[in-house]
C-alpha cells in the first residue's frame, strides 16, 4: 500500500506539538519564540499546543473544518434567474435564501456564471414626449451647424459641501446590452435653478466675449431651455446684435449628454471638492471657484467643445443611450 502523502499543515502541527511535549519543562514561550523565528503566526501555535495540553492528537479529524457548501444545477439555475438583469437583491439576501455566506455567493457568481456586478449610468429623467423629440432635433443641429463653432451659457450650483444622497447604484447582468434600460440606468431628475440672472448675462457677457474670439467666424449660440434664455427681451437683443441662436422650438430639451458644459461643471466641482473639501463660508467658496478655473487646461475645454457635432449624431443615427 501507497501511504499518503501529509500535507504541510499536518506536518508543521506534528512538528511544533512534538517540539512542545519534548521541551515541556521549559514553558509554552520557549515554543513560541522557538517557530515565530520561522514566521509561524503565535496563533497557529497557540492552537497547537492546546492540542497538547488537553491530550489531543494533532492530527486533524476526519470530517472536521468547514462544510463544503454545493450548488446543485438546479440551485444554480435559480441563483442566476435571481441575479440576472436584476437591481433588485443582494449577495446578503441570497445568502440568506440559500443559506451560506455571501462570500460563497460571490465566488459561486464569479467562478460559475456569467454574471458580474456593474454600475449603473446616470441619465436624466426624461418623459415620453421629451424622448420623442430629441432624436429628430439633434439631428437636424448636426446637419445645420456640423461645422460650426459653438458657444453655450449655462449656471450650475455649488455649496459649502459637496453632499449626495445615493439610490441603489449597482444591477447584476451576464450581458449588459440586454439589460433592460430601467435597471442598468439611474434616472435623476435635474434640480431647478435660478437663472433670473440668465438675461443679465446674455446681455453683459455674451456680446463681448463674441466680439473677443468668433468675430468673423460661423458661430451658433446655444443656451439652455430656461425660460429667462427665451426671454422677449434676450431675444430682441441677439437678434439686434446678429448672434445666431438655435431657437426655442429647435432646442432639444433634457440633453445634458449632448451639452459638454455639463462636462465641465462635473469637472469643476471635482477639483473644487478634491479630498472632501468644504468652504466656510460663501466667500471661500468663491475663491476656491476662481482658483480651480484658472488652473483648467484651455485645451480640455476645445476639445469638450469641439466634441458637440459628435455627440449630436450619435443620437440622430443611434437614438438615446436608453432606447439602444
Amino acid at each position: 500500500m501507497v501511504k499518503e502523502t501529509q500535507s504541510k499543515q499536518e506536518l508543521l502541527r506534528e512538528r511544533v506539538y512534538n517540539f512542545y511535549m519534548d521541551n515541556k519543562n521549559r514553558g509554552k514561550s520557549y515554543t513560541y519564540k522557538h517557530f515565530q523565528e520561522e514566521n509561524i503566526a503565535k496563533s497557529t501555535i497557540c492552537r497547537i499546543i492546546k492540542l497538547a495540553d488537553e491530550g489531543l492528537s494533532p492530527k486533524r479529524k476526519q470530517g472536521s473544518g468547514r462544510i463544503t457548501k454545493i450548488f446543485p444545477k438546479k440551485q444554480l439555475s435559480s441563483l442566476k434567474k435571481a441575479f440576472d438583469h436584476n437591481d433588485g437583491i443582494s449577495q446578503r439576501q441570497a445568502a440568506q435564501r440559500y443559506r451560506c455566506s455571501q462570500s460563497y455567493i460571490c465566488k459561486v457568481l464569479k467562478k460559475h456564471t456569467d454574471i458580474r456586478c456593474l454600475k449603473k449610468k446616470v441619465i436624466p429623467a426624461r418623459t415620453d414626449k421629451q424622448r420623442g423629440k430629441i432624436r429628430g432635433l439633434c439631428g437636424k443641429l448636426y446637419l445645420k451647424f456640423k461645422n460650426y463653432f459653438w458657444i453655450m451659457d449655462d449656471e450650475s450650483n455649488f455649496t459649502l459641501k459637496n453632499s449626495h444622497i445615493n439610490g441603489n447604484p449597482y444591477y447584476y447582468s451576464s450581458n449588459k446590452s440586454k439589460t433592460p434600460a430601467k435597471v442598468k440606468f439611474n434616472p435623476k431628475k435635474n434640480s431647478k435653478r435660478n437663472c433670473q440672472s440668465g438675461q443679465l448675462s446674455q446681455k453683459k457677457k455674451l456680446l463681448p466675449f463674441i466680439r473677443e474670439n468668433h468675430i468673423n467666424d460661423n458661430f451658433i449660440f446655444w443656451p439652455d431651455l430656461s425660460t429667462s434664455h427665451y426671454a422677449k427681451s434676450v431675444q430682441q437683443f441677439m437678434t439686434n446684435n446678429n448672434i445666431n441662436f438655435v431657437p426655442k422650438e429647435q432646442n432639444p430639451p433634457n440633453t445634458p449628454e449632448v451639452r459638454p458644459i455639463e462636462d465641465f461643471w462635473l469637472y469643476l466641482k471635482g477639483q473644487v471638492y478634491n479630498n472632501n473639501w468644504e468652504a466656510k463660508n460663501i466667500s471661500q467658496l468663491k475663491r476656491k471657484i476662481n482658483i480651480c478655473i484658472k488652473k483648467i487646461d484651455q485645451n480640455y475645454i476645445k476639445n469638450l467643445m469641439s466634441s458637440i457635432p459628435k455627440r449630436l449624431n450619435l443620437i440622430r443615427r443611434k437614438g438615446l443611450i436608453e432606447q439602444r
